[in-house]
């Protein structure tokens, strides 16, 4: 288990990775708080393809990580980097609101996830896009206040779905 806790103004960048390299070799399991990344290639260069949990608060990638103005649109195009790993099964992203509907669909790519926790600014078209997502036993997108729901309409049978978590979703 490799564990990150950064200050607020703390950013994983090049010489911040440099000096933990060794850390990741192998790792399985990966939290960083607050998740605020330099570019896509420092996040990139942040997850080994071992890994099959990560659990990252405030995820934010730019320049401007941790600061404003707010990084959405290199937050949301970084997303796709979580789908080079093929050992990922449980995806948390809490305090996360730099994500929004741009960023769903490479979440959508994530087929093999188990565990999924987006709070978000996510709205239903992005809900919709979720829908892909057919193995999730869990998925909590608590605080996520930008869907009403009905981006669940079209959504298919989910066999293996035990927990939906939509607290504090206001307007659900």
């Amino acid at each position: 288990r490799v564990e990150w806790d950064l200050s607020p103004e703390g950013i994983v960048d090049e010489p911040f990775l440099r000096e933990r390299r060794a850390d990741l070799q192998g790792a399985v399991r990966l939290r960083v708080h607050p998740a605020s990344f330099y570019s896509k290639a420092c996040l990139r260069d942040a997850l080994p393809p071992t890994l099959q949990h990560i659990s990252f608060s405030f995820f934010e990638v730019g320049p401007n990580a941790g600061r404003r103005p707010k990084p959405r649109t290199e937050t949301n195009e970084a997303l796709s980097v979580f789908s080079e790993l093929p050992a990922l099964r449980s995806l948390g992203l809490s305090w996360s609101y730099c994500i929004d509907d741009s960023g769903a669909e490479s979440l959508a790519m994530l087929s093999g996830l188990d565990q999924f926790e987006l709070e978000s600014d996510i709205t239903d078209h992005g809900l919709l896009r979720l829908s892909s997502l057919h193995g999730l036993r869990t998925l909590d997108l608590s605080c996520s206040s930008k869907f009403t729901g009905t981006g669940f309409a079209t959504w298919p049978e989910l066999p293996r779905l035990r927990a939906l978590v939509l607290s504090q979703c206001a307007e659900v």
